[in-house]
């Protein structure tokens, strides 16, 4: 009898917020102002989704993000969860429609892979393969999604794997849309 890969990944306070964020996606999917993360519990319109809910989950989890927000919000963030002495970390994203997204990654596409790499294909993507990616992507620093999450189970995003001529995963992102 083979045991059932659990699909979360990491330590015990990663993987609770896997739990919690799996466990949310049906409520969050279509409430304004919150995001469907995986991670940790995320808004990309914090004041259409609630200060005091984004307060309760930094009180319960000690993390939220703000997703694609502006400055303002960023300062104004600041001021409602002070109480919490927040650290500040910032990626740079890209942000368009789909259409500018597609004519962008066209331009990479287009050019193809190169030799020694291959991407993995979709029937190959099993929870042992989701299980890989998670423990590249903490190898990473990276907290990872569940593997329900990567697998695209739980919402309308999924996983794509690349791999080396000698099957080594070498990088992966997740996504919404196909380029």
């Amino acid at each position: 009898m083979t045991a059932v890969l659990s699909p979360f990944f990491g330590d015990e306070k990663i993987q609770a917020l896997q739990k919690a964020r799996d466990e949310q996606v049906a409520e969050l999917m279509d409430m304004p102002g919150a995001v469907v993360h995986a991670r940790t519990f995320s808004s990309d319109d914090p004041a259409q989704l609630g200060w005091d809910r984004l307060r309760n989950s930094m009180a319960d989890e000690g993390m939220i993000t703000l997703r694609g927000v502006d400055a303002q919000t960023v300062e104004t963030a600041r001021e409602e969860l002070s109480s919490f002495d927040p650290k500040l970390h910032l990626w740079d994203l890209f942000m368009a429609d789909a259409n500018t997204i597609r004519d962008v990654c066209a331009k990479i596409t287009d050019s193809g892979l190169p030799e020694d790499l291959s991407r993995v294909p979709d029937e190959a993507l099993t929870p042992q393969k989701a299980r890989d990616v998670q423990s590249f992507l903490a190898d990473q620093g990276i907290s990872p999604f569940s593997t329900d999450a990567l697998l695209g189970k739980l919402f309308p995003a999924r996983l794509i794997a690349l791999q080396s001529s000698d099957g080594l995963n070498i990088g992966m992102r997740d996504t919404a849309i196909e380029c």
